[in-house]
């Protein structure tokens, strides 16, 4: 029996969810409820100028509504123009204006993208869409004009050299006063720039939220409290307060403070004022929802941050542009995984345009999925005869919604390319019940999407959706309610609508096609392998870092699948049957071609860390980011008796052992810059060009051909840097 409720939107299946049903269950944890500030990332029909578009424009919406459009200090190098642009929406602080913000509601965020447009002067005939995030804490919002910075005085400890290489990261979590970061026996900082996204605003104009804190700040600060730590952060307003969301530094770790230690702490004194740093401290909202919703208006302004902070640099010492390094050991295990993700395809155009100044490399981890059971395929061979239809066939794949999940979980459908939705009609059957939904004469936009709700005992309890993808790859998903939820009754009432949380136990997906339709079972795009079939990703949705959601990861059920080896160790490899694949688990924010992926390895064993995400196996370049692999690995776990890399915690006195291909990252990042101190790379260098350099490195260790050496080899890539 198909549900009521047919839906048509102007976003896509998270904005619909988030600002929607899913609002009731997730935002109120983020302490996002009394902020009339939203945050969106705009895609155009055509490249645009950065350097036309004002700081502050105003945008007029139906019904007298008036609001503020602001956009973050942009990357204006005068030839680059793009097609992505991150801004934010605020209030001119009447009371219909305040109210629609302040609804964050899909009938409010569907106006604004119906009518973003005008407010940013686009070109002529330049049209467009955007993807609504999370809003922004109103305490960090710099309602100050924006104000030009001017370069940096040059740092003393060059003396008057200009530097070799600017080293940059994006993460949470950044202990900018920490002793790792200054210079070698002195308290000056090596930081030129912080830009902490959740800081509580300055009113300096310099960033639209949060503060920015330069390297001659950073001095004052440890200067003034004579090196006390605790009371930097908490001057800076990043410490925890009963009123506010949790905030990473007030932890004696963080995952920031990891990462950047191993990208650039304790830099060898020879070249320490040589390696420039830049950081970007993402606001906490980014991260705790893991899916990937909601922090890609926070990374996409961080990397025009960093690279106009990097030309900021370069005019402080009359220099050319300076090659830059970029860690962002972040990622999501769903998206098309073939480089056309949104994030993806800004954050590559910009890296592609700078690197055609100076060299410029973006590393970002595998990921930790492999054994997480988070993707599955179906090809041909998992179809059968349909028992109801002679005509037919179908496929049944089984998705574990665990008890007790107290955040949203979500899986995606993803189409091979060229497919058309229409073939194949696929229908949700909750735990212990009959179907519920299905896509039969599911509505489309005129962008392509539709959302159908789930309903079971007249509640809802997730969503149905189908959309084209960025106008290219069609896209199905199905998106669950919490398990289990704090929020009380009364806000599970909506308008006519009462909501409720999704049955714990194993849902049923059914793929029904026509016989005469093929899924092939191995589907080549431009001769090369692609992913093939339907891929089907559940978005990771794990706590970690600050804080504690409430959330446990869902996951597939395959019978078919073999968990264990013969030996009892869990499996590295895929059973050629199975739907489930752990090959093609590759963090889905990494498969863009100019990105570095960087992969873990057990330094006891030489073998791929046991949670080290993969790619699909394929030849070299291939279309987009199809096939996209680890390409090189770092030390990630030193042995199975003493698991993770040491790196720095929050406070100078602590440090910490973590795990994950989030350390693997930084320490490829780390070493590139010291190569391009040793011997610098020319301008558009590619991404071969970088892979020989890193492959360079002493101590690095080829791995053997794929097909000839041990298990896991895969996952390494070409080779693995000295722990």
């Amino acid at each position: 029996m198909a549900a009521s409720g047919d839906v048509g939107n102007l976003l896509g299946p998270y904005e619909k969810w988030m600002f929607d049903i899913g609002k009731v269950f997730d935002l109120p944890d983020l302490m996002l409820q009394d902020s009339a500030h939203l945050s969106a990332v705009a895609e155009f029909s055509a490249p645009v100028a950065v350097q036309n578009l004002a700081g502050v424009s105003s945008s007029q919406q139906p019904g007298g509504a008036q609001y503020w459009i602001r956009l973050p200090r942009l990357y204006r190098n005068s030839a680059f123009k793009t097609r992505f642009l991150p801004f934010m929406i605020s209030p001119v602080h009447d009371t219909a204006s305040d109210a629609r913000l302040l609804a964050q509601d899909a009938t409010s965020v569907q106006g604004f993208a119906a009518n973003f447009g005008p407010g940013l002067a686009l070109p002529p005939g330049t049209s467009g869409r955007f993807r609504m995030n999370f809003p922004v804490r109103s305490e960090a919002v710099d309602d100050t004009l924006p104000q030009d910075p001017t370069p940096p005085a040059p740092d003393p400890a060059l003396a008057g050299a200009p530097p070799k290489v600017i080293l940059a990261i994006i993460d949470l979590g950044i202990p900018f006063a920490h002793a790792n970061f200054r210079h070698p026996g002195s308290d000056a900082t090596r930081i030129d720039y912080c830009w902490a996204q959740s800081a509580p605003a300055a009113g300096e104009g310099m960033v639209p939220f949060g503060r920015e804190f330069t390297r001659a700040q950073i001095d004052d600060l440890v200067q003034t409290h004579q090196g006390d730590e605790e009371a930097i952060y908490r001057a800076a307003g990043l410490l925890s307060r009963p009123d506010g969301p949790p905030m990473p530094l007030s932890r004696a770790t963080s995952h920031g403070a990891h990462c950047l230690d191993l990208m650039a702490g304790n830099w060898p004194a020879t070249s320490a004022a040589q390696a420039r740093i830049i950081a970007v401290d993402l606001p906490s909202s980014a991260i705790w929802e893991t899916s990937g919703f909601g922090k890609d208006m926070f990374i996409l302004s961080a990397l025009h941050y960093i690279f106009d902070r990097a030309d900021l640099i370069r005019q402080s010492y009359g220099c050319a542009d300076l090659p830059l390094v970029i860690n962002l050991s972040y990622g999501h295990s769903g998206g098309p995984h073939d480089g056309s993700g949104l994030i993806e395809a800004a954050m590559a155009e910009l890296v592609d345009f700078r690197n055609t100044l100076a060299p410029t490399t973006l590393v970002l981890p595998s990921g930790n999925t492999f054994q997480s059971q988070l993707s599955a395929q179906l090809t041909g061979q998992h179809f059968s005869d349909d028992p109801d239809d002679p005509n037919g066939k179908l496929a049944r794949l089984q998705w574990l919604a665990p008890p007790d999940d107290r955040t949203s979980s979500f899986l995606e459908l993803w189409f091979p390319p060229g497919f058309a939705h229409e073939n194949i009609r696929i229908s949700v059957t909750a735990p212990n019940s009959d179907e519920i939904a299905n896509t039969d004469g599911l509505p489309l936009d005129a962008a392509g999407f539709g959302a159908r709700s789930l309903r079971i005992a007249g509640k809802v309890v997730g969503q149905l959706t189908v959309d084209r993808h960025r106008a290219s790859r069609w896209r199905a998903m199905v998106l669950l309610a919490p398990t289990a939820s704090f929020a009380p009754p009364a806000k599970l009432v909506v308008g006519a609508d009462q909501y409720g949380t999704a049955p714990a136990g194993l849902w049923t997906l059914t793929f029904r096609m026509p016989k005469a339709v093929a899924l092939p079972e191995t589907l080549t795009v431009a001769g090369y392998p692609d992913p093939g079939g339907i891929r089907a990703r559940i978005q990771r949705d794990t706590s970690y870092g600050q804080g504690n959601t409430g959330a446990r990861q869902s996951h597939f059920v395959d019978p078919a699948d073999l968990p264990y080896s013969a030996e009892g160790n869990l499996s590295r490899v895929d059973q050629p049957m199975a739907m489930l694949r752990r090959f093609g688990s590759l963090n889905g924010m990494a498969t863009a071609r100019s990105s570095i992926v960087a992969g873990g390895q057990i330094a006891s064993s030489r073998l791929a860390a046991e949670y080290g995400s993969a790619g699909i196996a394929s030849s070299a370049n291939p279309p987009l980011g199809l096939g996209k692999q680890v390409e090189l690995s770092a030390v990630t776990e030193r042995s199975p008796l003493q698991p993770g890399m040491i790196g720095a915690g929050t406070r100078s006195s602590t440090t910490v052992a973590a795990s994950g291909t989030s350390s693997a990252s930084p320490q490829v990042a780390r070493q590139f810059a010291l190569s391009l101190i040793a011997a610098p790379l020319a301008a558009g260098a590619s991404h071969d060009e970088v892979l020989d350099r890193l492959a360079a490195t002493p101590g690095a260790t080829t791995i053997i051909k794929a097909g000839t050496g041990p298990a896991g080899q895969l996952r390494l890539g070409r080779f693995v840097l000295p722990g």
